[in-house]
């Protein structure tokens, strides 16, 4: 596969291994596509060093290092793992320069001269694990909270940046901005700005899953994407987070071959075992025993899991689609029903928003929005903001008005507030909008809003609390609205019925790693297309009178993510998936039939999750948005299988 023209990513992360632990295998799919890539290093990741206990210095592999000597080792792994994937030789010479940027600050610029639209980028702040008195408290996460005014960077030994640099938050964000406007990106990458907890030592209290570099290296790039501004006539980057040390909260999501793919990767960044001219070490050898931390790293999870359902009919005949770019909404409207070509794309006012929107059509026609919102990533956690919003159409295919502000069922302030998953919304038949999202303690939470247009509270619903964030939602004929998600070790089906009191209900099958997605069969039944943990093949399984379900029908989708499904005219329905090249592969499905019909592909490089709908005339169209920034509209019902 190759990129579309213009496609540029840029990856913002805190340390060197960031990138290869948790936004990998996408990195290698971007540099086998040839995309021009940008990875930006805040810290140098020093930490204490490489002490004495370390099993390659206990078994004479490298030598006790400094906090400057262990930097430049983690460094030269970066460095030999990007050449590996980026020309299958680790040893690729790379040119090392001194930039000064905006910011008034110098940083270390890598070009892989075999391939130079590689570039890493490294700022070299100290990191949050350098416990020294002197720079105590001086970290990312202190100028993210306004607790401290800068942070000194690390000169590194063979670093062609021989000066040490004092970073403040502005100082930063300009570097970012430098790097930003130098590298034109249509998509960044990033980690979790809003972690999850865990219990705190001693089981009290509550502590983040994640390293305080990850979280803060990615509130610092969610503020730089918002703040850029790009060239005339380009799109506004699409940002995708990425979950860091929560991935052990979830079930694993890469199939046995990514997950060799990936892991060949992090044992050439180690450095263990292979050659090495330089006395300090070409890698880090703090990840020696993978065995580990197989955890962090055999799962690559979205943070803000988008809805398949991001594309949507309009009473004209047209179809409109909903991405988000810059922390704004941009609208995507077909010029002609039919057509395979978008009118110009249409932002919708507002900002600050995270990730994806969930998007419903209601009983008049009318399409009405729902997102998470930030109020702004600084200050200390407790001052921090997060909420649902919502917005609805004035009319049937006109205009959005003002986001409505619906909070959310831990507050809109706090560490609680922050955990709010991405709300998922459905319209029952009885026209009722229900919006779910999963809270802090990891059970669910229901909005409802009547037919009437009045708002009910947010309440709780039953069930476990440890659910995956990541729902779909199913209305049926019979006005009951389903709701399906994971837990670690389970699967659950919620049922909201048109009276009465909200049930949950563990199903008998696979534990999913990411969202089912549920399709009603004619005479009441539901197909259920699941993708097992640690596999990369789609379960399909039938639901019979009596909650009885089929075994399962699986096929080999490749890939990770929720599935995309639609009817077909004269019965059927097709499917759309991410596959192992980070491109979209289609199946069309005859009706009553669960045996698996071969792939068409759809070569575009995906981000986010693939989105089918049927128009009002029968024709079931497939939207992907590619990592050029730009909307994908094709004929699903018209792709032909691969031979």
């Amino acid at each position: 596969m190759t990129a579309a023209p213009g496609t540029s990513v840029v990856q913002i992360v805190a340390h060197p291994d960031d990138d290869l632990y948790f936004i990998n295998p996408e990195t290698s799919q971007f540099l086998r596509a040839g995309v021009p890539l940008t990875t930006v290093y805040l810290t140098a990741g020093e930490s204490t060093g490489l002490g004495r206990r370390t099993y390659a210095v206990r078994h004479g592999e490298v030598p006790v290092l400094d906090r400057a000597h262990f930097a430049a080792e983690r460094f030269n792994g970066s460095r030999r793992a990007y050449a590996r994937m980026a020309t299958g030789d680790m040893d690729s010479p790379w040119d090392r320069s001194a930039r000064v940027l905006a910011s008034g600050t110098v940083a270390e610029v890598a070009v892989l001269r075999a391939a130079p639209h590689v570039r890493l980028v490294v700022l070299a702040m100290l990191e949050a694990g350098d416990r020294r008195r002197e720079y105590r408290g001086r970290s990312l996460a202190g100028l993210v909270a306004g607790t401290t005014l800068s942070v000194p960077t690390l000169v590194m030994p063979d670093s062609p940046v021989t000066s040490q640099y004092a970073y403040t938050r502005d100082k930063v964000l300009a570097a970012l901005d430098h790097v930003l406007t130098d590298a034109r990106p249509t998509l960044v990458c990033t980690l979790d700005p809003d972690p999850e907890h865990k219990r705190g030592r001693h089981g009290k209290g509550a502590a983040s899953t994640d390293h305080a570099d990850h979280t803060a290296s990615a509130q610092l790039a969610v503020t730089a994407v918002e703040r850029y501004r790009p060239p005339a006539g380009s799109p506004a980057p699409v940002l995708q987070s990425y979950r860091g040390y929560a991935n052990q909260l979830y079930p694993a999501n890469l199939d046995p071959f990514t997950l060799a793919a990936k892991t060949a990767t992090l044992v050439t960044y180690s450095g263990h075992g292979l050659p090495c001219a330089v006395p300090y070490g070409c890698g880090d050898h703090q990840v020696d025993l993978l065995r580990l931390t197989r955890k962090r790293f055999d799962s690559t999870q979205h943070r803000h899991r988008g809805d398949v359902h991001w594309l949507r009919p309009l009473p004209d005949g047209r179809l409109t689609a909903f991405t988000v770019a810059g922390g704004q909404v941009v609208q995507w409207t077909q010029k002609t029903p039919g057509a395979a070509a978008w009118a110009d794309p249409v932002p919708l006012p507002g900002g600050d928003l995270f990730g994806h929107v969930s998007a419903v059509s209601l009983p008049d026609g009318r399409v009405r929005l729902f997102a998470l919102r930030h109020g702004g990533l600084a200050g200390a956690p407790a001052a921090q903001r997060r909420q649902v919003v919502t917005t609805v159409q004035e009319a049937p295919g006109g205009r959005f008005g003002q986001w409505q502000d619906l909070g959310g069922p831990d507050g809109v302030r706090g560490p609680k507030a922050r955990e709010l998953g991405l709300p998922y919304a459905a319209v029952d038949r009885l026209g009722r909008v229900h919006v779910v999202v999963r809270t802090y303690t990891r059970a669910l939470a229901l909005r409802t809003l009547s037919a009437t247009g009045r708002w009910g509270p947010w309440r709780r619903l039953p069930g476990p609390a440890d659910v995956q964030d990541g729902l779909f939602l199913l209305p049926r004929a019979d006005g009951r609205t389903e709701i399906y998600a994971g837990t670690r070790t389970h699967l659950y089906r919620w049922t909201l019925p048109p009276h009465g009191r909200a049930t949950a209900a563990r199903l008998p099958l696979p534990v999913p790693s990411c969202a089912p997605t549920a399709v009603e069969l004619p005479g009441g039944g539901t197909r259920l297309f699941l993708r097992p943990g640690g596999s990369g093949t789609v379960h399909v399984h039938d639901e019979r009178k009596g909650g009885v379900w089929t075994p399962a029908a699986a096929y080999p989708a490749g890939g990770y993510g929720p599935v995309a499904v639609a009817a077909l005219a004269g019965g059927g329905h097709v499917t759309a998936t991410r596959n192992d090249a980070g491109a979209v592969s289609t199946r069309a499905w005859a009706a009553g039939s669960a045996a698996a019909p071969r792939p068409a592909e759809h070569a575009v490089l995906l981000t986010g999750v693939p989105s089918l709908a049927r128009d009002r005339a029968g024709r079931t169209f497939l939207a992907v948005q590619g990592a050029d920034g730009m909307l994908g509209l094709v004929r699903a019902d018209r792709l032909e299988p691969k031979a």
